[in-house]
């Protein structure tokens, strides 16, 4: 079996299955984004769906706003419940702030995002690994994220972003405001997202680790058939 992250692994190994190797995922490599300038943005994306942590997200930027009143959100993607998370921001008073993109081609999401200052990452159920945050860290921007599952293996705490409990709307809206307020911060975060995705979340990486593993499979299947071959 191939798990995504060890937290994938540490379950398999809970249900007795195995052996279990882990491979993370591979994201495409692509240009760092341009310098950041203003006005200090937040990026999402993901299915408008409850696992996903949007309305926590809301309810901590409506507070990230009280603090940083010229920040702005914006959120990609689509599901059941974009009807809700409009009410939501209309309630919180952040239509001015939050932008809802829709579900928008690649090319497109990476033109809006290539101006955050930080991506959030909500999850309140657990991630198998996070592909967003390996997106985003390849982009050159920091992460705040959910602690659970795969997301505590991308996203370095105090280095690449910021690692909170999944739903606690107070501590996740502090971790943005920290980044949001200062530009240096979230360079250097970004920066070192960066460089941890070059040296581990490539797809060249991700497919070399697969190769390397057929490789070694193929190599014992033989192994133990010449052994037969020779008793």
């Amino acid at each position: 079996m191939v798990a995504n992250s060890e937290a994938v692994r540490s379950r398999l190994v809970d249900e007795g299955i195995g052996p279990v190797e882990v491979i993370w995922n591979g994201v495409p490599s692509q240009p760092q984004r341009p310098p950041l300038s203003p006005p200090p943005t937040v990026a999402f994306a993901g299915g408008l769906v409850q696992g996903k942590g949007v309305e926590v997200l809301l309810k901590a930027f409506a507070k990230v706003v009280g603090q940083v009143p010229e920040a702005r959100l914006l959120l990609a993607g689509e599901g059941p419940q974009q009807k809700q998370l409009r009410e939501l921001i209309i309630e919180l008073g952040l239509s001015a702030n939050v932008s809802m993109l829709g579900h928008i081609p690649r090319q497109e999401l990476e033109q809006h995002f290539a101006s955050a200052w930080v991506q959030a990452v909500p999850s309140i159920r657990e991630e198998t690994f996070g592909l967003v945050s390996a997106e985003a860290m390849m982009r050159g921007t920091a992460v705040v994220a959910s602690s659970s599952g795969g997301l505590n293996e991308i996203v370095q705490n105090g280095q690449t972003g910021f690692l909170v409990p999944p739903g606690d709307i107070n501590l996740l809206a502090e971790a943005l405001i920290r980044i949001l307020k200062d530009r240096d911060l979230a360079e250097q975060m970004g920066k070192s997202g960066r460089e941890l995705a070059l040296r581990h979340f490539t797809g060249e990486i991700c497919v070399g680790k697969f190769i390397a593993l057929y490789q070694n499979l193929c190599s014992s299947e033989f192994s133990s058939h010449s052994k037969r071959a020779i008793s």
